[in-house]
């Protein structure tokens, strides 16, 4: 007996023909850049088979395969191979997304690891998912400087080439002076700071320049020889832009800061644990530079600086540690000539400890030892980096590891990065950028069933971000956040409507769960609930498939009929 099949035009165009004893069935067909998994057969009503994309092509959930359920109208889903981009896989890239596959026209932002930049020498950039691939091609190159050069000198270390974070030390053959830094460090921008020159002779220099509204600490002399350093301080309420000390260099006082009037103010000062301030008038407001003296309560000794200082519409307080906490017995420490069993020094103690061969002391000061007691060699980094377009008020010194330093951008100038970097094993954290602010943006767009995370301003400056959140049981879609550039915010996400099943609904179609959670059940956007016929009830011819997919609120439930 022969099978035949009766396929209309508008029927193989959704995979559906009429069969010998006229029933629907679907039949595979040809998917533009897909396949079925099964090479050939009719499918029956509710039947269900796979299919898969070639390669650069998924489905429109972004999958390499996908399912596809023989219904009355043929393949439902109808089975679709869409050209997408797969996210690159690059340990130097952080993406914005979770998402393996972009869709056609989607934009994929990204940044880059600490060390490395895109092509046009920035932190991060943006990508289109195109016909031909990403366009531009994401991609973070390592940082590099160009190999310096040090005449009558040496570099240490020497390499065929130098990345970010990478220091070098320079030092001068005898008979000459080394005029500048001793050691810099490799940033996106280049060596800093700028590599020294060493010189036979250099030529000392008069007294140091008057700065308006500061004055010089310390004697003045007639004559100062290269290397000596004088220091400078502002008169109230002025702040200090630069470092607080200059240096004589081959006859030139450099790094001279500037007294710039300062109109942020203080509140009272703050109370502190276990002090107070000594109070001498009520005043509400402090300008900058005045301070207030603390105290602290009996048994109790003030740690760092006092009195306080308003600096910046900010007040620098001191703390009070208990006077008689002890120190305990480092791990890492032999002291001598105490026992082993010694585990608390008392306040005050100082003791011995060997590093090696060589002996060295350490006291206790109030619960810490000072200095910490730990055999190693002390690790110092640059004089820090003099970031493009930023207030440079960091003291030009070499910093001991584990000091941290703080940046501000110019005005009409973004800091991109962390506003502070740590001094850590001779090196420098990757510093952040001060880019040109080139458009503000406004209040970012509203989405529906979703708000903003953050905390709403009135504008924002170009390369701010702003996070979203959907409503309890809606599912995000797309990058959860926008992004300012050039006065224009970028895509916003989409909260996708959740599915709600109630007992009512499975009961009027005489099925229930497969997996009993309750009497009502919500299922996100893109996810399946599967069904049963309830006892006595077999699936209706017509049906929809068991296996329901929810779809931006709405799910078709599968049928059930009396069994007979």
């Amino acid at each position: 007996m022969k099978f035949w099949l009766v396929c209309s035009i508008a029927f193989l165009l959704s995979g559906c023909c009429i069969s010998q004893d006229e029933t629907i069935v679907c039949v595979l067909f040809d998917i533009p850049n897909g396949f079925f998994m099964e090479s050939s057969g009719s499918f029956n009503i509710s039947n269900t088979t796979t299919y898969g994309c070639q390669t650069g092509f998924t489905t429109l959930q972004g999958l390499h395969r996908g399912e596809t359920t023989c219904l009355l109208d043929g393949w439902v889903p109808k089975p679709e191979c869409i050209k997408t981009c797969p996210k690159p896989v690059d340990e130097n890239i952080i993406f914005s997304t979770t998402k393996p596959v972009a869709l056609l026209e989607e934009k994929l932002i990204f940044e880059c690891t600490d060390g490395h930049e895109t092509i046009n020498q920035k932190r991060g950039g943006q990508a289109v998912c195109t016909l031909k691939g990403w366009s531009p091609k994401p991609q973070c190159l390592s940082i590099e400087c160009e190999i310096p050069i040090l005449e009558h000198g040496s570099i240490h270390p020497r390499k065929d080439q130098y990345v970010n974070r990478d220091v070098v030390k320079f030092s001068c053959i005898r008979g000459y002076t080394r005029v500048g830094s001793d050691s810099a460090q490799c940033y996106h921008f280049g060596w800093s700071p700028q590599p020294p020159t060493c010189k036979e002779k250099v030529t000392p220099c008069q007294q140091p320049p008057r700065i308006s509204h500061g004055n010089l600490i310390g004697d003045l002399h007639e004559e100062y020889q290269h290397g000596e350093k004088m220091a400078y301080e502002c008169d109230a309420r002025f702040g200090m832009v630069g470092s607080s000390t200059a240096e004589c260099v081959d006859g030139e006082w450099m790094f001279l800061p500037s007294c710039i009037e300062e109109e942020k103010t203080c509140g009272p000062p703050p109370s502190i644990t276990n002090g107070h301030p000594v109070i001498v008038d009520n005043k509400n407001t402090h300008w900058h530079g005045e301070t207030v003296e603390y105290v602290c309560d009996q048994t109790f000794v003030i740690l760092g600086t006092n009195p306080a200082r308003c600096l910046r519409g900010q007040w620098e307080v001191p703390s009070c540690t208990d006077g008689a906490a002890k120190c305990r017995r480092p791990k890492n420490a032999k002291f001598v000539p105490y026992a082993p069993l010694t585990k608390m020094f008392d306040n005050g103690r100082a003791v011995n400890y060997m590093c090696g061969s060589s002996l060295h002391t350490t006291k206790c000061n109030h619960g810490k030892w000072s200095p910490e007691p730990e055999c190693k060699v002390k690790e110092f980094c640059p004089p820090p980096p003099q970031l493009p377009n930023a207030i440079n008020e960091i003291e030009m010194k070499n910093y001991n590891s584990g000091e941290e330093i703080s940046f501000t951008c110019k005005e009409h100038f973004l800091l991109q990065g962390p506003q502070k970097i740590l001094c850590k094993d001779g090196s420098w954290q990757t510093p952040p950028r001060c880019v040109e602010a080139e458009g503000r943006c406004g209040r970012p767009p509203s989405i529906e069933n979703g708000d903003v995370a953050d905390t709403l301003m009135t504008d924002y400056m170009s390369g701010a971000t702003v996070h979203y959140k959907c409503l309890l049981f809606y599912r995000m879609e797309g990058v959860p956040a926008v992004h300012c550039h050039n006065g224009t915010w970028t895509e916003r996400p989409r909260c996708t409507e959740a599915c709600t099943i109630t007992e009512e609904d499975m009961s009027y179609n005489n099925i229930s769960l497969k997996l009993a959670v309750g009497p009502k059940l919500y299922i996100e956007s893109g996810e399946t609930a599967e069904f049963i016929c309830k006892k006595g009830y077999q699936a209706n011819p017509t049906s929809s498939p068991f296996k329901a997919l929810c779809i931006a609120g709405k799910m078709e439930y599968p049928i059930c009929i009396e069994a007979y």
